[in-house]
């Protein structure tokens, strides 16, 4: 016992030296300004906090107010200084949609929409954001540096299948301004050409969840969700389309060279019956899940892959570790090679 909460021990240690884990309603950029994204209750409004800073701007979102918002994010364009939020909007009876916006040097852009709005639209929750800087390639073969937002989020989850992901991309152009021509959202399933027979229809709370996240050891951003009614969780790598592209007009091949596809797949079957009541997922090495989630006096925990998922392993709290801290050596795992 001893053994195991010294190596637990260390491991903090370890996980202490690096950053906490990711939240999805603040940002830092390089200078130590902090973005947050809040809500006073009748709009939302982006804090900017300047390193000794104090008390923070407090900018207005426009077109707020009225509508309920919730699962807040905020990213960065780091090199243009450009800040991108998203959240999701209720609009009564049972709508929601997916908002996003930027902001640039004092200047709103948006918000606009991403996900449909218009007659037969089904409800849209749970969105998740990233921006993230490609190198892609002009004509000529050179190489320029252009930065996306990346979005998926959790549609329809009021339908009797309890509903599918959804992603969308836009290159955001200099001075902060999507590129809407870009926006064509998509449908995820996994690519299985079969159905199974399992549901996790009764955990639709928690994996209605799709995630962002940048590979440390690729540098490109993973997508993660789930299928619930096949019992599958898929990652896929994304990355801009580097295919050959000869040939064809310049004005094609630069819209193709524009689009970020999708690369490595991985299928991941999940057991049912494992108690996934409000668990929490990470992308781990080599495309792998990590799912943890409380008990009494501990946090629990799993690794699945698409060979097989682990036996259940726990850390207990207390004797100086708190939850927040189990939590970040988790993390720390999912990316341990």
């Amino acid at each position: 016992m001893r053994t195991k909460l010294s190596l637990v021990l260390s491991l903090l240690l370890a996980a202490a030296m690096t950053a906490a884990a990711a939240v999805p309603d603040m940002a830092l950029d390089h200078a130590g300004t902090l973005y947050r994204l809040t809500s006073n209750g009748t709009q939302l409004i982006l804090s900017v906090r300047t390193p000794g800073g104090d008390p923070p701007e407090l900018v207005p979102v426009p077109q707020t107010a009225g509508y309920p918002a919730s699962a807040l994010s905020v990213s960065l364009d780091r090199p243009d200084h450009t800040v991108v939020i998203a959240w999701q909007e209720d609009l009564g009876s049972g709508l929601s949609r997916v908002m996003v916006a930027t902001y640039h040097e004092g200047t709103w852009f948006g918000p606009i929409s991403v996900s449909q709005t218009g007659a037969g639209s089904v409800s849209s929750i749970n969105p998740v954001l990233l921006v993230h800087r490609y190198t892609l390639h002009d004509a000529d073969g050179n190489p320029y540096q252009q930065p996306f937002i990346l979005l998926a989020w959790w549609a329809a989850p009021g339908s009797p299948d309890g509903g599918y992901a959804m992603y969308a991309s836009m290159r955001l152009n200099e001075g902060g301004v999507p590129n809407l021509s870009d926006l064509h959202p998509q449908e995820l399933h996994s690519s299985v050409p079969y159905g199974l027979s399992c549901s996790l229809l009764d955990q639709a709370a928690t994996f209605a969840h799709p995630k962002l996240v940048v590979d440390p050891q690729t540098g490109n951003p993973q997508l993660l969700f789930a299928d619930l009614d096949q019992c599958l969780l898929t990652v896929i790598d994304l990355h801009p389309d580097t295919g050959d592209h000869d040939g064809e007009p310049s004005a094609t091949a630069q819209r193709k060279r524009n689009v970020i596809v999708f690369g490595m797949r991985k299928q991941i079957f999940v057991t049912p019956t494992l108690p996934f009541d409000h668990a929490e997922l990470a992308i781990g090495h080599n495309l792998s899940v990590v799912m943890y989630w409380d008990t009494d006096g501990a946090v629990d925990y799993v690794t699945m892959d698409d060979q097989k998922t682990s036996d259940v392993s726990r850390i207990p709290l207390g004797d100086g570790l708190s939850h927040e801290q189990a939590v970040q050596l988790i993390d720390r795992l999912a990316g341990a090679q």
